[in-house]
C-alpha cells in the first residue's frame, strides 16, 4: 500500500517515530488491522491510547517481513494465515500492582510469538501458538510446539497436564547450561516435554516432568523439603546424559523398556520395572532406595537393569540390596576410595579394633560400620551370582568378600588370609601374575647369590629366570644327577644350596596355580552368562 493511502486509511492513529510505525488504538470497539497494508514496514507497534479501555484487535493478512510488537494490554484475534512474528513487550504494570498487564490471544494460530515482558494468556480450544520464545518468567496454559528460552534462570509455570513439543536453548551466546524452573500451581501436576534440545539444568517444584527424548544432557533438581518431584520416561523412550545431584529430592519413574543412558548422580526410584539405567563408561551413579511409603518395593524394580550403580556399603547399603532382589541385571561399581580406611588396609581384625575402641563411642561406631561393610559384600556377592555378566565385577566382588572374611578372621586364620591376600585371594589375576613373575625373579637372584655359574650377560640371566618362571611346566629336579647332561643351570651349587632353591620353586609353582585359579574364577563368572543369558 502506498504510504499516503495507509495514512488516509489509519488517519489519526498511525505515526512514525525513529523508523518504527506505531498504530495507536482506543476504545472497546474491535479494530481491524490488515498486515498487508504494512508489507514494506519492518516494525509495527500496536499501542493503546492512554486512558482508553482495553481494545480488541482483529489481525488479518500476511506480511512475513513485518514484526508486530504489542506494547499495551489488548485482546487479539488472528483471522486467517498470519505469517508475521508477533512480539509482546509490555513494560507498564497494572495500576496498584507489580504485575504486568496481559495480552490475550482469543482466536487463531500464531506461527511465532516472542514474549519479552508482560504476561500472556491463550484461549484454550480457540487459539494456538506454534513457537514461543520467552525472555521472561511466564505461565503457559496452552500447548506449544517449540519453546525457546532466551535467558538462563527463567521460571515457567505450566498448566496441569501441559504438553510442549520441544524446549530449546534460544540464547545467542550460551555460557553453561540453561537454568529453568518448572513450578506447579497446585498439587503434584504433570508437564510433558517431547524433546529437550540443548544442555539444561531443570528445577522441579512438586511436578511430574515427562521427557520423551533429549539430544544433549540435563541436570534435574527438586525443591528442597516437602514432597519429591518426579522425572518420568515413557515406555520405550531413551534419555541420555541425565543427572540428578545427590542432595536433590527427585524420584525416577521409568515405564517398561524405558532407558536412561550415561546417567549420573543420585537414583531414587518411584517405579522402574522392566527399565534400564546405565552409567557412562567408567563412571557410576548412586542408588539410594525406592521411594518411601511404597509397600510393593519388589514389583517396582522387578526386571530392572542397573549398570554402573554404586551402593554405599554399610547398614543402609544392606537394606538397598534387599530392595534389589527382583532386578534382572545388577552390575555394581566398586570404588574402594569410599570405604573405611581399615577396609583398604586390614592390618587389624575387627575383634582387635573393637578391643581398642572400648569406651570410645566414635570408634565403636566406626567398628560397627566396618562390620556392616563385611556383611554387605558377603550379601552383594550372593546377590549378583546370577545377575551380573561381567567377570571383572564378579571377581572384584568375590575379592571383597574374601577381604570381609579376612577382617572377621581369628589370629591363626588371619595369618593364612594375609598370605592369601598376596595372590589376590584367588579371585583377581593380576596379584598372582605379579607374584609368579616376582618370585621367579627372586629365585634367580638367590641362585646367583649362592654361587650359580651364570655370567652377568642378559642372555644367561634371562635363561635362568625363564627356567625358574616355567618351573610349573617341568618336573621338579631334587638333585642335579637327575638332569640330562649339559642342561644343569645350577652349575656351581652344591646339593644343599640346590635344596635351598627348591622352596622358592615351590612358591613359584603355587603362584602359578593361584593365577590359573583366578583366571578360572574370572572366566567361570562371565563366559557362561555371556553365552547363555541375554545380558
Amino acid at each position: 500500500m502506498d504510504p499516503s493511502e495507509r495514512q488516509e486509511k489509519y488517519r489519526g492513529r498511525l505515526r512514525t517515530e525513529g523508523g518504527t510505525d506505531t498504530l495507536e488504538l482506543h476504545g472497546p470497539t474491535p479494530w481491524d488491522v490488515n498486515l498487508e497494508d504494512f508489507r514494506e514496514i519492518p516494525d509495527l507497534r500496536l499501542a493503546v491510547r492512554e486512558g482508553s479501555p482495553q481494545p480488541t484487535v482483529n489481525l488479518r493478512g500476511s506480511s512475513a517481513d513485518t514484526r508486530v510488537t504489542v506494547t499495551d494490554p489488548m485482546r487479539i484475534r488472528v483471522l486467517g494465515d498470519v505469517t508475521s512474528t508477533l512480539e509482546v513487550d509490555i513494560r507498564r504494570a497494572a495500576p496498584g500492582t507489580s504485575q504486568h498487564h496481559k495480552v490475550a490471544l482469543l482466536e487463531g494460530e500464531v506461527d511465532e510469538l516472542v514474549l519479552r515482558s508482560g504476561a500472556l494468556s491463550v484461549q484454550r480450544n480457540g487459539a494456538r501458538i506454534r513457537r514461543l520464545s520467552t525472555h521472561t518468567d511466564t505461565r503457559i496454559d496452552f500447548e506449544v510446539d517449540r519453546l525457546a528460552l532466551h535467558q538462563s534462570g527463567l521460571a515457567i509455570t505450566p498448566a496441569p497436564n501441559l504438553s510442549i513439543g520441544a524446549v530449546v536453548d534460544g540464547r545467542d551466546r550460551p555460557t553453561g547450561p540453561v537454568k529453568v524452573s518448572f513450578n506447579a500451581e497446585s498439587g503434584n501436576q504433570g508437564v510433558t516435554i517431547r524433546r529437550l534440545e540443548g544442555d539444561f539444568r531443570i528445577q522441579l517444584e512438586h511436578l511430574i516432568l515427562t521427557v520423551d527424548e533429549n539430544d544433549e544432557s540435563a541436570t534435574v533438581t527438586g525443591q528442597s523439603g516437602g514432597a519429591a518431584s518426579t522425572l518420568h520416561v515413557p515406555k520405550g523412550r531413551t534419555l541420555t546424559g541425565i543427572s540428578i545431584p545427590f542432595d536433590e529430592n527427585v524420584d525416577l519413574w521409568l515405564d517398561e523398556d524405558a532407558t536412561l543412558r550415561n546417567f549420573s548422580g543420585r537414583c531414587r526410584i518411584d517405579k522402574a520395572a522392566g527399565a534400564t539405567i546405565e552409567a557412562a563408561q567408567g563412571e557410576s551413579f548412586q542408588y539410594v532406595g525406592v521411594r518411601s511409603g511404597r509397600p510393593d518395593t519388589g514389583d517396582r524394580v522387578r526386571g530392572l537393569t542397573l549398570r554402573g550403580v554404586h551402593i554405599e556399603p554399610g547398614r543402609e547399603g544392606r537394606s538397598r540390596l534387599v530392595e534389589l532382589t527382583e532386578v534382572r541385571v545388577l552390575e555394581p561399581a566398586i570404588n574402594l576410595k569410599t570405604y573405611p580406611d581399615q577396609w583398604r588396609r586390614p592390618f587389624r581384625s575387627i575383634d582387635s579394633l573393637r578391643k581398642r575402641a572400648k569406651n570410645d563411642p566414635d570408634k565403636e561406631k566406626a567398628v560397627d560400620d566396618l562390620l556392616d561393610c563385611t556383611y554387605f559384600y558377603q550379601e552383594l556377592d550372593t546377590l549378583i551370582a546370577d545377575k551380573c555378566g561381567s567377570g571383572a565385577i564378579r571377581s572384584r566382588t568375590a575379592w571383597n568378600r574374601a577381604r570381609a572374611q579376612h577382617l572377621r578372621s581369628r589370629r591363626t586364620e588371619r595369618w593364612m588370609y594375609g598370605l592369601f591376600r598376596l595372590v589376590g585371594y584367588g579371585q583377581r589375576p593380576i596379584p598372582p601374575l605379579l607374584a609368579w613373575i616376582g618370585l621367579a625373579l627372586a629365585a634367580t637372584l638367590a641362585a646367583i647369590g649362592l654361587g650359580a655359574d651364570v655370567s652377568p650377560t642378559p642372555g644367561e640371566f634371562a635363561t635362568l629366570w625363564l627356567y625358574l618362571l616355567f618351573t610349573p611346566f617341568v618336573v621338579l629336579r631334587l638333585a642335579a644327577e637327575t638332569q640330562a647332561p649339559n642342561t644343569d643351570l645350577f652349575i656351581g651349587l652344591d646339593p644343599l644350596q640346590r635344596q635351598l632353591i627348591l622352596p622358592m620353586q615351590v612358591l613359584v609353582l603355587a603362584a602359578f596355580l593361584f593365577l590359573l585359579a583366578a583366571i578360572r574364577n574370572y572366566m567361570r563368572s562371565s563366559l557362561p552368562r555371556l553365552l547363555g543369558r541375554r545380558i
